[in-house]
């Protein structure tokens, strides 16, 4: 373990930030392998429900289904650089920092353009929701739950990276490299 050269404690983030990326990456890859596979067989998101007296199922290949083939194809790809991150950072790369930043914003954008969808289905189902308000909560409950999983780390990340205290470890790792 690479200590620390003004304290002498060994450093440990390195380990704990690129291991939870590996994780957090590989589950990632998992996820969207089996949903992009649902949907390039079914051509539906699987997410989608039929509520009552409101179809939200697609049966058939729709504009809709394009998109979400696509939001989860730069989603799967942007995993598979979260896992190539940490993998890097276990090394101690410097290159780390760029592929964390990297993830960061996609991962960011890919919560955002969701959340906009997840907020216009649930718009174009208002009249059911109206008559079931606490669907409508629930709803809301989990559009929220879910944008603030999918963009707590990409945020973690971009503030991590962005310190100068880590962009200096980063620089002594360069000058320590062959």
């Amino acid at each position: 373990m690479v200590a620390d050269c003004t304290t002498q404690k060994p450093v440990v983030w390195p380990k704990v930030i690129g291991t939870i990326s590996l994780v957090v990456g590989t589950f990632a890859i998992l996820f969207h392998t089996g949903t992009i596979g649902a949907v390039i067989t079914e051509g539906r998101s699987p997410d989608l429900y039929v509520a009552e007296g409101v179809k939200i199922v697609r049966t058939r290949w729709d504009l809709a289904a394009v998109r979400d083939v696509i939001l989860i194809g730069v989603s799967l790809c942007a995993a598979f650089l979260l896992v190539i991150a940490g993998a890097q950072l276990l090394r101690r790369r410097t290159s780390a920092r760029l592929l964390h930043m990297a993830y960061a914003l996609i991962a960011a954008a890919i919560a955002i353009v969701n959340t906009g969808i997840f907020v216009m289905e649930f718009l174009s189902t208002r009249r059911y929701f109206s008559e079931n308000p606490l669907k409508s909560g629930v709803w809301w409950f989990g559009i929220i739950t879910a944008t603030i999983m999918r963009i707590a780390y990409p945020m973690f990340l971009l503030v991590w990276f962005g310190r100068k205290t880590i962009n200096r470890r980063l620089a002594e790792w360069q000058r320590a490299s062959p």
